[in-house]
C-alpha cells in the first residue's frame, strides 16, 4: 500500500506510466460534428485498489484527471484534454515517446 506519495521525479512517472499507463485514441460517431466523428483522447494509468492513494496523487500531480474505484481496480484518468492540453501531461506524452 502506498501512502503519502508525493511525485517527485517526472523520469519516475515517465517509466511507471511505460509500464502502466496508455494513451488511447477513441472515434466515436457524432451527429453534431460536421464529419460525423468525433476523438476523444484519453490517458489512463489502472492499479489494485490498494494503490489508489497513489493515483489519486496523479491529480495533484498532473493537475488534472479523476479516479475512480471498481472493486478490486483503480483507475486513474484524463479525458478529452484542453484546449490547451494540460502541460505537464503533454510533456509526459512527448518524453515517453520521443525515445
Amino acid at each position: 500500500m502506498v501512502v503519502n506519495q508525493v511525485i517527485k521525479d517526472p523520469q519516475w512517472l515517465a517509466g511507471f506510466t511505460s509500464g502502466e499507463g496508455s494513451f488511447l485514441v477513441r472515434i466515436l460517431k457524432s451527429s453534431t460534428h460536421k464529419i460525423g466523428a468525433k476523438a476523444i483522447l484519453r490517458f489512463q494509468i489502472s492499479q489494485h485498489s490498494r494503490d489508489a492513494e497513489l493515483l489519486k496523487s496523479l491529480i495533484k500531480y498532473l493537475e488534472c484527471g479523476r479516479c475512480y474505484s471498481y472493486g478490486e481496480e483503480s483507475i486513474f484518468v484524463v479525458e478529452s484534454f484542453g484546449p490547451p492540453p494540460p502541460a505537464k501531461l503533454l510533456h509526459l506524452f512527448i518524453y515517453i515517446y520521443k525515445k
